[in-house]
C-alpha cells in the first residue's frame, strides 16, 4: 500500500533451492530484505543495487539503513508481566534460522531472556529448549519438556512455536494456562483464534514495511546521506494462554 502511494512498481523475489534468482531483479532502483541474509546473498545484493533495506536484520549499521524492533524492550514487557503474576518456575522455547548450508543465525530474544531470569531467580536451565521457528519444533519440544515435568509458563521466540507447544499439551492432558501457561511473540493474525487464545508479543510489521520503504526512498533519492537504524518497540497482548 506504502508503494502504491509513492507511485512505486514493486515485485518479490523469494529464495528458491537456496538462492535468488539475481537476473530477474537486475534493473531494480532498490531492495527491501526481509528476514536473514547469509553474507554471499548480500554480496549478490550489492552487485544489483547498492541502495538496499534491511527488516529484521542489522547486517552492518554504516553500510546499509534497517528497521528492526526493540528485543531488549519486548523482553521486559514479558518479564514486568510475569512479576505481576508469579509463575514458576519459566521456561523457554527457542530457535535457530538457518540461512545457508553451514550458517545459522542466533536467537537474540534468548539471551535477553534468561539474563532476565536470572535476575528474578526463575532461570533453571532444564526448562530451555531451542529447536527452529516451527509449529512442529515447538511440538517436539513441548513433547520433550512434558518427558521431565513442564515448567509453570513457556515464552516462546514464535507464535509457530507456541501453537506447537499448546498442541502438545492439550494432547497430553495439560490446561492451558491452569497448568501450564503459554506466551509466544510476534501476534500473527491466527494467535487471537488459538484455543485458548494466544497471550503475545505484537510486532508491528505493517508499520516496519512502511518505515523500511521510507528509508528506501530516501537512501535512492540522497545515497550519500548517512545511515539509519529504525528500531520499533513491541506491545504485550494478553489473551488468555496466560
Amino acid at each position: 500500500e506504502t508503494a502504491k502511494a509513492f507511485g512505486v512498481y514493486w515485485m518479490t523475489l523469494y529464495q528458491e533451492d537456496g538462492a535468488f534468482d539475481i537476473e530477474s531483479i537486475k534493473n531494480v532502483d532498490g531492495i527491501l530484505c526481509i528476514g536473514k541474509f547469509s553474507k554471499q546473498a548480500i554480496s549478490s545484493f550489492l552487485k544489483i543495487t547498492r541502495n538496499i533495506v534491511f527488516i529484521d536484520m542489522t547486517p552492518n549499521v554504516k553500510a546499509f539503513d534497517s528497521v528492526v524492533i526493540d528485543f531488549a524492550h519486548s523482553v521486559k514487557e514479558i518479564l514486568r508481566y510475569l512479576e505481576q503474576t508469579k509463575y514458576n518456575p519459566v521456561g523457554y522455547l527457542g530457535g535457530y534460522r538457518k540461512i545457508d548450508s553451514h550458517v545459522y543465525y542466533g536467537e537474540r530474544r534468548k539471551k535477553h531472556f534468561i539474563d532476565g531470569l536470572r535476575r528474578v531467580h526463575r532461570y533453571k536451565p532444564q526448562h530451555v529448549h531451542i529447536g527452529d521457528f516451527s509449529v512442529k519444533s515447538g511440538y517436539r519440544m513441548m513433547k520433550r519438556a512434558i518427558e521431565h515435568g513442564p515448567a509453570r509458563l513457556y515464552v516462546c521466540a514464535s507464535d509457530s512455536i507456541a501453537t506447537g507447544a499448546m498442541k502438545a499439551l492439550l494432547e497430553n492432558g495439560y490446561q492451558i494456562p491452569e497448568d501450564v501457561a503459554v506466551i509466544g511473540f510476534n501476534d500473527i493474525d491466527a494467535a487471537r483464534h488459538t484455543h485458548p487464545s494466544l497471550t503475545t508479543v505484537h510486532v508491528p510489521s505493517r508499520h516496519m514495511g512502511e518505515e523500511a520503504l521510507r528509508s528506501l526512498m530516501l537512501r535512492i533519492e540522497t545515497p550519500k546521506r548517512p545511515t539509519v537504524k529504525k528500531v520499533v518497540p513491541t506491545h504485550f497482548k494478553k489473551r488468555h494462554s496466560a
